[in-house]
Order: structure tokens, then C-alpha cells, then sequence
């Protein structure tokens, strides 16, 4: 599932309020894991992905641990 939003509120994180429901569902599914989907580093909409931790991003041909700051 992908959603986009051009809010006027981004304190309402619309970003967070789709990861959530996709997490309850790889939990009760029992799935090792859930991609969250696009992430660029320097963009500030997409900063909310790196609450949800541990994460890891591919770069340089291998998964690595995503910091949290």
C-alpha cells in the first residue's frame, strides 16, 4: 500500500497514522519484517520513518542499520 499526502497539517503525521495499521498487520501476520516504503535521507516529510526502529537501508549493495538521528 503507498499513500501520499500534501497536508496543510503536518503535525498530523498521515505518514505515521499509515505505518501503523501495516505494522499491527505484520505482527499479527508474524512477519519478520515490514518496508515502510520510500526514504530520502534529506527530505524532512519522510523524517518520521526513522521512529520506527530498528531499521535498515540498502546502500552500497548491503543492509545496513539505519541511525535514529
Amino acid at each position: 500500500v503507498y499513500s501520499a499526502f500534501e497536508a496543510d497539517a503536518p503535525e498530523r503525521s498521515f505518514g505515521t497514522l499509515n505505518i501503523l495499521p501495516a505494522l499491527e498487520k505484520a505482527r499479527a501476520e508474524r512477519l519478520a519484517y515490514l518496508n515502510l516504503g520510500l526514504w530520502l535521507e534529506h527530505h524532512p516529510k519522510m523524517a518520521y520513518k526513522r521512529n520506527f526502529q530498528p531499521a535498515e537501508i540498502y546502500r552500497q549493495y548491503r543492509w545496513r542499520p539505519l541511525p535514529e538521528n
